[in-house]
């Protein structure tokens, strides 16, 4: 037998026989393993056996090869367990820690093989229950609800918490598949790497050398072949457990779609059970009760742990410092009794929270019957919907805190018992980590009893929010908008502030603002019509109808202001407020607006300018228009408005050409030649005056010899004139006087001269006169200026 197993394996020549003998012997369990595994046996002699095993594995079922390949794997291990590690070691020069490590990897091989059995025989079980669930779905028997409608709120919540269940398991079955998804490529990777290093070795031996044989070297090759092993069956592991998770999804998926239906029939019908609401808030009123004597007990107790805490707390400050002993119990004493006193203070804590959660609880549960009674509106579901999305925040605030508070417990558990193993502790002390770890294990079990009631507590006002979302996409519009009518009321009824105990609206505001817009309106109206049709009937002239419209208009704004404080009953004392505030603003920033508003009350009744004046202001000629409150309108002989504030018609110097008549004296000025005859002049000047049919008689014109200018003889000829509505009146007349003039001074033979200027010459000496180039000497040009001076 020992020459079968070692064909074609030789030993170096310089071993003794009885080292060859315990070689040949150590490599017996190395090559049975390795020809039975692996498709690339080391020796020919064994490729037959190799063959066979992997067709008998190709026609039998998973379950039999895993049991097979268990089965021999278990035996190298028994075979590896009755060798002496330690002689081998010597023997063949192969550190002891080698042959640990190849028993070590024969463990993991045998582990995996046997959780691949036990991954298996899970999914033969979960194709069965896939296999019933689809049968049930298809016989719409796992749909079925046991009970027959109509159904109370308790049923509705009790399939509303298996809903729940089969959410959580599909989610976990989901996060598992993408694990087994990451698993099953990590195991691709390390198979890829184990074959890599196997070949690689494989190859290293086969080309033959001088440590090919070595002992080292075939058992660096035995290690390769058992990490590919182990690789191989790691990744068929990772395989079952991913078609596993699958199953375990569509289970899952298939469950929640079965609960999901019957949530959906039992809420279709639904209806008011005043029994099952009655039976749940007696059960809520059990446990308040429970909750509250509890609570008074514990209040009762509380005093006691304060005055021990006191007391230790005086002790620990008494204690010697010198006694490190007494010191220490003193410490440990503190601390048990801080540990109970902070467990009293958070457990009431608690119940009070858990006392409101009850009472939130009540109301919620009598709000559901009031949906299903149909008795909630749209006003009703959008309050409930703000409270309860507000009362979500709460509860997910104090489940935050309790977990956190938890997870603080737990460090202090651990650290107590640390203490209260060590070796040698003081007996005094020891109980007292005792005593302290009671209050902590105390305030432990509490807080997860009042984390799983806040859980509870969030899971059910969800699902209100949610059924309040169902409930508002069914909602008729004649409920939408009553619902908004009501916000709108609501929103006008806002108090905005409080004057002699008279409350401010915003329904009076809207109320007032808006017999202001109408009163503004009709004072408008009523003053332009009783200055267009009965005071234009009057003699009172434009600026007159004009001051007239002006205060009745304000007159008309100052009632219909109280008129509209006193329909909204907006006390006068309001008033005062904004007379203050409009004197601070005066004070502020208004003053020129304030000046130009008297300031135009000032023309109005001074009336220095009236409406139709024709006047001048800073250069500029026009007519006024409009007086207003703060400016006044005056149109240009170009047809442009200009707007000047009211003060500057009373602060700056104007020209009004209108003020008390419309009578004006116009001036045109003309020159004639000298040797002109003047007095012939002065006759033809006066005679063309007098021609003009729009020059008024009275005054006379006026024909003046002013002055012997330069070029000419110059006269002017004053006369007057009736301004008009037409602004340029006068400047026409102007134009058509000049054009008489020049037309019987040409007549009459006289000419009007160009400005010109005489040049008289001394020719009593000839002229010098000389022509330079212009490149000529300039000393040249010098010299002759020298002698023409």
């Amino acid at each position: 037998m020992l020459s079968n197993q070692t064909k074609g394996c030789h030993l170096p020549q310089a071993l003794s026989l009885q080292k060859k003998s315990v070689f040949i012997i150590f490599f017996i369990g190395l090559l049975v393993f390795a020809h039975s595994f692996f498709s690339q046996p080391a020796c020919a002699a064994d490729s037959a056996p190799t063959e066979k095993i992997a067709e008998n594995a190709a026609t039998a079922s998973p379950q039999s090869t895993i049991v097979e390949k268990l089965k021999k794997v278990q035996q190298l291990l028994a075979d590896s367990g009755s060798e002496k590690i330690e002689d081998l070691s010597l023997q063949l020069k192969i550190p002891a820690e080698k042959f640990q490590e190849k028993i070590v990897i024969l463990q993991g091989i045998e582990a995996t093989y046997q959780r691949q059995l036990t991954s298996l025989a899970k999914q033969a079980s979960l194709v069965q229950e896939h296999k019933n669930l689809s049968e049930q779905i298809d016989s719409n028997q796992g749909v079925l609800v046991s009970q027959l409608p109509p159904y109370s709120l308790s049923t509705y919540d009790l399939y509303l918490d298996q809903l729940g269940k089969a959410q959580q398991r599909e989610e976990s079955a989901s996060t598992t598949q993408q694990i087994d998804k990451k698993n099953l490529e990590d195991a691709h990777a390390d198979l890829n790497a184990a074959g890599q290093q196997m070949r690689l070795l494989t190859e290293k031996a086969g080309n033959g050398g001088e440590k090919a044989d070595s002992p080292a070297r075939n058992m660096q090759i035995t290690m390769a072949r058992l990490g590919n092993e182990l690789a191989e069956a790691t990744l068929d592991l990772n395989r079952y457990s991913l078609e596993n998770s699958k199953l375990e999804l569509q289970i899952a998926q298939l469950q929640k779609k079965t609960t999901q239906q019957q949530v959906d029939w039992v809420r279709s019908h639904l209806a008011y059970d005043e029994q099952d609401l009655q039976e749940r808030l007696k059960l809520f009123d059990g446990l308040r009760q429970k909750l509250k004597s509890l609570m008074t007990s514990l209040a009762a107790e509380q005093q006691a742990v304060e005055d021990a805490w006191l007391k230790a707390q005086q002790e620990y400050s008494g204690a010697g410092i010198n006694d490190e002993l007494k010191r220490e119990r003193s410490k440990s004493w503190l601390d048990a009794r801080q540990a109970w006193r902070d467990t009293y203070q958070q457990v009431l804590e608690q119940i009070e929270n858990s006392l409101r959660l009850i009472s939130l609880s009540e109301d919620t549960w009598q709000r559901l019957y009031l949906i299903i009674k149909g008795e909630a509106g749209f006003d009703e579901f959008a309050r409930w919907e703000k409270e309860t999305t507000e009362s979500i925040k709460n509860v997910n605030r104090l489940i935050a805190m309790a977990q956190n508070s938890q997870s603080n417990l737990q460090p202090q558990i651990v650290s107590v018992k640390i203490q209260l193993a060590k070796q040698g502790i003081d007996p005094v002390v020891a109980k007292n980590q005792s005593t302290m770890l009671e209050a902590l294990n105390k305030l432990l079990e509490r807080t997860v009893e009042y984390l799983s009631r806040l859980q509870t507590m969030s899971r059910f006002q969800n699902r209100f929010l949610e059924e309040i979302n169902a409930r508002q996409t069914s909602i008729k519009l004649t409920d939408i908008l009553q619902g908004l009518g009501t916000h709108f009321l609501k929103v006008l009824d806002y108090e905005l502030w409080v004057i002699d105990d008279q409350s401010v609206t915003v329904r009076k505001v809207f109320v007032a603002l808006l017999i202001l817009f109408i009163g503004l309106q009709l004072a408008k109206y009523i003053s332009r019509f009783t200055t267009n049709r009965i005071l234009l009937r009057t003699k009172l002239d434009e600026s007159d109808r004009a001051i007239f419209d002006r205060i009745l208009y304000f007159l008309m704004l100052v009632l219909i202001v109280l008129f509209a404080l006193h329909t909204v009953n907006i006390p006068l004392t309001a008033l005062t407020f904004l007379g203050g505030a409009f004197a601070i603003g005066v004070g502020f920033g208004t003053q020129n607006l304030l000046n130009n508003f008297i300031s135009g009350f000032i023309i109005m009744l001074e009336r220095p300018v009236k409406i139709g004046d024709i006047i001048e202001f800073e250069s500029t000629i026009g007519t006024i228009e409009e007086i207003g409150i703060r400016c006044t309108r005056i149109r240009t002989a170009s047809n442009v408005h200009i707007l000047v504030p009211n003060s500057s018609l009373l602060e700056k110097n104007i020209v009004n050409w209108t003020l008390s008549d419309q009578i004006i004296r116009c001036q045109v000025r003309v020159g004639v030649a000298y040797g002109s005859k003047v007095r012939e002049v002065s006759r033809l000047l006066y005679k063309e005056i007098a021609e003009h049919e729009k020059i008024l008689k009275k005054p006379e014109p006026v024909v003046i010899f002013n002055d012997f200018g330069d070029s000419a003889l110059i006269f002017d000829v004053y006369y007057w004139i009736r301004l008009g509505d037409n602004r340029m009146e006068k400047l026409i007349i102007e134009s058509n006087v000049r054009f008489l003039i020049e037309k019987h001074l040409r007549e009459g033979g006289i000419s009007i001269p160009f400005p010109q200027r005489d040049i008289h010459l001394d020719t009593t000496q000839p002229l010098n006169l000389r022509i330079f180039q212009d490149s000529g000497d300039l000393q040249a040009k010098k010299g002759a200026d020298t002698h023409e001076q």
